[in-house]
């Protein structure tokens, strides 16, 4: 069958039409699918940050009523509504950030367990208010404490776990969605060459040199480096080459941020790989532990662990590898100034980067804290065991709770006599 001139035309001119609109329309589904994941992405970052941030303040809530209940001072009072305040805003925050239903089901656990555990440092401040210090120190020195504040953390290690996995997931995402735009880049640099031969003479020398900055701008941006600027017109080629600078300039932003969070975080954030090597650490490790950050890179994690805790340092680091879960564990560092500092780990392992991800909190006050609440209750116990008169502490009821040795010596009556009944019915 003779094919006209006038058919020959129209195919001329509606095969490559129907060429670069296929192409413009997979460029731009796949650079819109890669600027979502981006935003899913920074927004699990963000939701991971919060939570951070809100466990920490969480200790430091339970830390403050205990400081209260031992020394009344109302700098602590005042600052466990300060951290109040924080947690709610975080609280918030984190509500604002939600956007699956299983997310928000773990934030409300995790709100929960707040909830629950600062209205326990708030009874605490109570009690303390009162007038019933001794009340207040054993609330703190109480089972419940501890675990309230393991509730909270390990809600808000779920949280993150969930949004490390799902972050983990969109990081899969973006990649093969960048692999995509290649693949397709590549395929219709192919196509386009063909087409170029064939109807090389209507193709403009316009239309080429846009095309060819697309491209480029494809391959800048798989490896990294700054785009072209922004073709002119106002045309299909002009309106995906604007959505991806858009599309670069979220990528570059997300981050942007990213970097911002892990640089400025009081935390160390670092990763290591499999052999528990350092790959990579914020600029924390320095104030924490005194070594920078390039001196740390390639070096062991357990070179700076006491080696009292490398066993389970590396035990745990065998844990979260082989069976790919999130681990929590203290140890003792060795800094470099000398001065020993404890630490909280908290671990999770990527198989698809072979990387171990880890925050690590510096747990040292804490810990003083908690060696001075000790040394305190020793030191009371011993002033009431040798004190000369008899000294008895009795409940609301008028019930026996303590007594002292002079006590038992007056009435005659061992502790388990004493303790429980009317302190009247020994008169």
């Amino acid at each position: 069958m003779r094919v006209g001139i006038g058919t020959k035309g129209l195919i001329i001119i509606i095969v490559p039409f129907l060429f670069q609109l296929a192409f413009i329309s997979l460029l731009v589904d796949g650079m819109k699918e890669a600027e979502r994941a981006a935003r899913e992405v920074a927004r699990a970052r963000m939701v991971s940050g919060y939570t951070g941030a809100g466990i920490n303040l969480v200790a430091t809530n339970t830390s403050v009523a205990a400081g209260y209940a031992m020394s009344k001072s109302p700098r602590y009072r005042q600052y466990y509504f300060s951290t109040l305040e924080e947690l709610n805003g975080i609280l918030r925050n984190l509500e604002s950030l939600m956007v699956h239903p299983h997310e928000r089901q773990e934030l409300y656990a995790f709100a929960s367990a707040i909830r629950e555990t600062t209205d326990y440092a708030k009874a605490i401040i109570d009690l303390v208010d009162k007038g019933k210090a001794a009340e207040a120190l054993d609330k703190v020195k109480s089972p419940d404490t501890d675990a309230l504040w393991g509730k909270s953390r390990g809600a808000g290690y779920q949280l993150i776990g969930l949004e490390n996995m799902a972050s983990a997931n969109v990081d899969a995402m973006l990649t093969g969605a960048r692999e995509r735009l290649s693949t397709i880049v590549i395929a219709g640099v192919a196509v386009d060459s063909a087409l170029m031969i064939i109807f090389l003479l209507f193709f403009s020398l316009d239309i080429t040199r846009r095309i060819s900055i697309m491209i480029e701008n494809a391959k800048l941006f798989a490896s990294k480096k700054a785009l072209k600027p922004r073709v002119k017109g106002s045309d299909q080629i002009s309106q995906l080459d604007a959505v991806f600078h858009n599309m670069a300039a979220t990528v570059t932003e997300s981050v942007r941020r990213e970097k911002a969070v892990v640089d400025n975080a009081v935390d160390v954030i670092c990763s290591l790989d499999e052999n528990g090597n350092f790959v990579d650490v914020n600029p924390a490790a320095e104030k924490m532990w005194g070594y920078e950050a390039q001196m740390l890179k390639g070096k062991s994690f357990l070179d700076i662990i006491s080696p009292l805790d490398r066993s389970l340092a590396r035990q745990m680091f065998a844990t979260a590898r082989h069976d790919a879960v999130s681990v929590c564990f203290e140890t003792n560092m060795v800094v470099a100034t000398g001065v020993s500092s404890d630490a909280e780990w908290s671990a999770f392992w990527s198989a698809s980067d072979k990387t171990l991800f880890c925050v690590v909190h510096d747990i040292t006050e804490r810990k003083r804290a908690e060696l001075i609440l000790r040394e305190n209750e020793a030191r009371m116990r011993a002033i009431l065991e040798n004190m000369l008169v008899g000294v008895s502490v009795s409940d609301e009821e008028g019930l026996i709770e303590v007594v002292n040795p002079r006590t038992e010596q007056m009435f005659g009556y061992t502790v388990s006599e004493l303790c429980g009944k009317q302190l009247t019915s020994f008169l």
